[in-house]
């Protein structure tokens, strides 16, 4: 996998941890 900027390894795990922690937006689904 390719190298990432800092900004954008913060972006992906704040992601993965809304998304293992169930995301607001597919809670009602």
């Amino acid at each position: 996998m390719r190298a990432a900027p800092t900004w954008l390894n913060s972006m992906i795990i704040m992601f993965e941890g809304a998304y293992t922690h169930g995301p607001q937006w597919t809670a009602d689904d």
